[in-house]
């Protein structure tokens, strides 16, 4: 799917290529132009040929097989009494909250699964990882970029408001990130 330009935009200021200013006025800009009627919303599928589609049904069928037989060897492996073959138990460092900001920000995924992804990760943070988190020198910038995040995708909300599908989806992705804002606030004004 292309992104919209509200979304570009957003990106663009996100990377560090707009100031805030021009951010400002170019959101604006494309705003007035959507209400006055001179600039559409442009939401668009990306068109796939016949030939990538076949091949992709080509891809899919075979990464279905090789799916198939590794789980058939891991089930096998597992489920085996010789000893030599038994997978050996790893043991999972836990993740600090530090780590958990920098890594979020530094793929600046920003969608409804990131999100849910990081947020689900933050709550299984303890305490004092969270707080070492909100004391870590990112932790500012991840608020600033979820704050512009949010406003942008009430601008999206806004400009959607007339189509059901878009309003709805773009309501959807506001109202996870609002999620997010909250969570990570909780404990920081205490």
């Amino acid at each position: 799917m292309k992104p919209s330009r509200v979304r570009d935009l957003a990106r663009r200021y996100a990377a560090g290529e707009l100031s805030l200013d021009e951010y400002r006025a170019q959101r604006r800009k494309l705003i007035d132009g959507v209400t006055a009627g001179e600039q559409k919303l442009e939401y668009s599928e990306a068109s796939v040929s016949r030939g990538k589609q076949s091949r992709l049904r080509r891809f899919s069928a075979i990464g279905f097989v090789v799916m198939a037989i590794g789980i058939a060897a891991f089930l096998w492996v597992e489920h085996s009494h010789e000893p030599h073959l038994r997978k050996t138990q790893t043991r999972v460092v836990p993740e600090t909250g530090p780590a958990l900001v920098r890594t979020f920000i530094e793929t600046n995924d920003w969608s409804d699964a990131s999100l849910g992804r990081f947020l689900q990760r933050w709550k299984a943070l303890p305490s004092h990882e969270q707080k070492a988190a909100r004391d870590s020198y990112l932790f500012p910038r991840l608020l600033s970029q979820l704050q512009e995040q949010i406003v942008s995708q009430q601008a999206v909300v806004d400009l959607a408001a007339g189509t059901d599908h878009d309003a709805d989806s773009a309501s959807a992705h506001l109202a996870h990130l609002q999620k997010l804002a909250i969570t990570l606030r909780v404990k920081q004004e205490h």
